[in-house]
């Protein structure tokens, strides 16, 4: 296995890993996060976000102090603890950010891709039938979930 791949699996923090969190927290990143709450960053191993190894890949964070989700090369850097891994996987599945639509937390997530898969399904029936041929009902379910 990959350094990365044992980093971002929850593997244990060796003297080069120190040597990264030394680095980490030299980041002005750093200062403003312990400003902002009031403690530093979980930077251990077990955290629910891999800084370790976001910064080994070249990551850092964003103009809003944000680090990526993913490395370059696709490993997750969120891990399943992280309280906002679900707008990634929203994000992944849906392609939009779900605060861009006012979805609040995973529950209200996971109603809205169960709506667009509903809407999905009626969309290939109707083009199955030749156009937008909808029933009663269908057409019911479409105003009521499409509102959205």
């Amino acid at each position: 296995m990959s350094p990365l791949m044992k980093r971002a699996n929850g593997g244990l923090a060796d003297s080069e890993d120190q040597a990264v969190i030394d680095e980490i927290r030299k980041l002005p990143w750093f200062s403003r996060y312990v400003k902002k709450f009031g403690e530093e960053p979980d930077l251990s191993p077990n955290a629910d976000y891999d800084y370790i190894t976001a910064y080994k890949s070249g990551a850092r964070p964003d103009k809003t102090d944000h680090w990526p989700s993913y490395t370059g090369s696709g490993i997750r850097l969120k891990r399943a603890n992280h309280p906002t891994l679900w707008k990634t996987l929203f994000m992944d599945k849906t392609g939009i950010d779900p605060d861009s639509i006012g979805i609040k937390n995973e529950q209200e997530g996971q109603a809205f891709i169960q709506r667009q898969e509903l809407l999905q399904k009626y969309y290939l029936q109707a083009k199955a039938k030749g156009g937008s041929v909808y029933t009663p009902a269908e057409k019911d379910l479409l105003r009521r979930y499409s509102s959205r």
